[in-house]
């Protein structure tokens, strides 16, 4: 399960709602480094 600090931020997330930020998060931070646009399909 989520631990303290997640529940204590009301931020608890599962397996794979963790993986899908961290994917964007990398996506993100790649666009603004080469300044390509990006497209999140979450579907």
């Amino acid at each position: 399960g989520p631990g303290p600090e997640s529940v204590e931020l009301g931020l608890p997330a599962d397996a794979r709602q963790g993986a899908l930020a961290v994917a964007a998060g990398e996506a993100l931070w790649r666009s603004a480094e080469t300044g390509e646009t990006i497209t999140i399909d979450l579907d």
